[in-house]
């Protein structure tokens, strides 16, 4: 089940930095504090497609992402 969630993403040494941003999340069981892989646009070619983040809510409501929706990735990766 598709759900939308809030990340932080972590700094090197695995602290959440930042604000938040929203994602769509198909993780069963996805939990607040989860760490997952949260896919991005790499900026030069050296960079990843995604960067390692901390959900910071779950069951956000839709109406919340709605303005960002069609540029809202998903998240399909927990990891530890």
């Amino acid at each position: 089940m598709k759900q939308v969630v809030k990340v932080k993403f972590v700094d090197n040494e695995g602290e959440p930095k930042g604000k938040d941003y929203f994602y769509f999340c198909n993780v069963p069981h996805i939990a607040l504090g989860d760490f997952v892989n949260a896919p991005v646009t790499p900026r030069t070619p050296e960079d990843k497609p995604f960067r390692k983040a901390i959900i910071s809510q779950v069951n956000v409501p839709e109406k919340e992402i709605e303005p960002f929706k069609e540029y809202a990735k998903t998240i399909t990766e927990r990891i530890e």
